[in-house]
């Protein structure tokens, strides 16, 4: 039975106990793959240089029986894949990393890798993974429903991931706490071929006024062709300034008060 789930085994997997029971290993067979040293708990048997990476050492993992091939370290997309597939849960890769995973890349090493997830606002991150260090393989997740759920995510090399479209809105939402207003626009400055359809109902659709102000204000600065097809009678923009980022400069068309760098940057 184990020899049928490690024919589809990635470096860096983790399996469930209970995802496990449902592929015919119970408990007592689990017990036997631990002892014949072909599976282990995460937290069992590990290298500790290696666990840290994900996880911080003075946690007790082995009570979330959560297991990895033996001798083997999991890796944050062996995670997500858990999550996505094992526990059926409704949890996405957005924003930057989503887009670096599509091919859209910038040069900004001002602060360490970690991989963004998004759920919507009724979805819990299992309690192993929430308990990430501050490694180089951070997980971040945002439970949030400021987008349509379900829309503008597809599978890519196997896990369910945002659109470049559903991505910039993400990665606008984390400004200023996570990323920066200029990094947000360096990437919004690659998305040439967005569709102006789409856009327009993402825009339409999205229930935080500040992501949308931060969009248009982004998209106009980079002078996108999609841009000008844009109907603006239909996008509600809220009324008053919104706070984005400070010290700040007053933008009065989207009534924002955003970064003086992002505001005297070109395209």
């Amino acid at each position: 039975m184990l020899e049928t789930v490690l024919k589809k085994h990635e470096e860096g997997d983790v399996y469930t106990s209970s995802w496990l029971k449902s592929q015919g290993i119970n408990t007592r067979l689990q017990h036997y793959y631990r002892k014949t040293k072909k599976l282990q708990y995460l937290g069992d048997k590990l290298k500790m240089s290696e666990l840290n990476m994900i996880f911080p050492a003075d946690i007790d993992l082995m009570k979330y029986r959560v297991l990895t091939k033996y001798s083997e370290a999991p890796k944050t997309e062996g995670i997500i894949k858990a999550i996505q597939y094992q526990m059926q849960l409704n949890i996405h890769i957005g924003a930057d990393h989503a887009l670096q995973r599509l091919g859209y890349r910038i040069a900004y090493p001002l602060r360490p890798f970690r991989m963004v997830l998004f759920g919507n606002g009724n979805q819990r991150l299992p309690k192993w993974v929430s308990l990430n260090s501050t490694g180089c393989s951070d997980i971040i997740y945002k439970k949030t429903s400021f987008l349509p759920q379900n829309v503008e995510i597809l599978k890519l090399n196997g896990l369910m991931t945002s659109s470049p479209l559903r991505a910039i809105f993400e990665l606008i939402y984390l400004v200023p706490n996570y990323v920066y207003s200029t990094e947000a626009f360096d990437y919004m400055k690659l998305l040439t071929d967005l569709n102006a359809k789409s856009v327009q109902h993402m825009l339409e659709n999205c229930e935080s006024y500040r992501v949308k102000r931060i969009f248009l204000f982004l998209a106009e600065k980079a002078g996108h062709q999609w841009f000008g097809d844009l109907c603006f009678d239909r996008i509600d923009l809220g009324k008053g300034t919104r706070l984005i980022e400070l010290p700040g400069i007053h933008e009065p068309k989207y009534k924002i008060i955003i970064s003086p760098i992002l505001i005297n940057k070109t395209a």
